[in-house]
Order: structure tokens, then C-alpha cells, then sequence
């Protein structure tokens, strides 16, 4: 990736809020209305940006559920709640679960399937 192409990243994730023609514009491209096709041309790295992004908001959003722990009363608490548990929920910190499965062989069996014929 060019540096100029990093920059207009950078620009679009945390400078303009995802405007691509600011971000253009920023990161030095000639023309503002290419942020567009730029936008398009990154959208793998700009997606992987974005992850980056928002796992570096997790910290913030944990300082915040430790704030209203200590202070239920800071103004705007549910919304502060919510927020931050959006964010570790995106993040993959909240909400996710892990199931290990292991079988003594490569072969797994499941039982037989039970079509119901023996029903009236």
C-alpha cells in the first residue's frame, strides 16, 4: 500500500468520519472526487482499519463500565452502558462463545436421523 493510500485511510477512519472526498482531500490526492474509487480500490484494508479501530476503542469503553460502577449517577449512564457494550461486543470481547469439540479419531458419528414414521 502506497503512503498516500495510508494516509487517506488514516484520514477516513479517524479524521473525516468516513467521509471519503475529506479523506482524499487530506491525504493529498489531486482529485477530491477519486475518494470514491480510492474507497473502493481499499475497501479490504479499510475494513481491517475499521477492525483496528474499534478494538482500540475497547479500553474507553471498559474505563467507562468501571465509571458507572463506582458512579451510577454520572449523567447519560444507560447510554454510556450501551455504547460500550456494543463496542466489546463488536470487539468480540462480550457475548461470544467457545465450543471445543475433540473425538479420539478423525471420524465423528452422529446418531440416526429419526424421520418420524413411527408416528401417528
Amino acid at each position: 500500500m502506497s503512503d498516500i493510500e495510508d494516509r487517506f485511510i488514516h484520514a477516513l477512519i479517524y479524521t473525516t468520519n468516513g467521509d471519503p472526498i475529506a479523506a482524499a482531500v487530506i491525504a493529498g490526492y489531486n482529485d477530491p472526487q477519486s475518494g470514491l474509487k480510492v474507497a473502493k480500490k481499499l475497501k479490504h484494508q479499510i475494513a481491517e482499519a475499521s477492525e483496528l479501530a474499534l478494538i482500540l476503542k475497547t479500553p474507553e469503553a471498559i474505563a467507562a463500565l468501571a465509571a458507572v460502577l463506582v458512579d451510577p449517577t454520572i449523567p447519560g449512564t444507560k447510554e454510556r452502558i450501551s455504547a460500550a457494550k456494543e463496542i466489546l461486543d463488536r470487539a468480540g470481547l462480550v457475548g461470544t462463545q467457545k465450543v471445543s469439540v475433540s473425538a479420539p479419531s478423525g471420524l465423528f458419528v452422529l446418531p440416526a436421523k429419526d424421520y418420524g414414521h413411527d408416528a401417528a
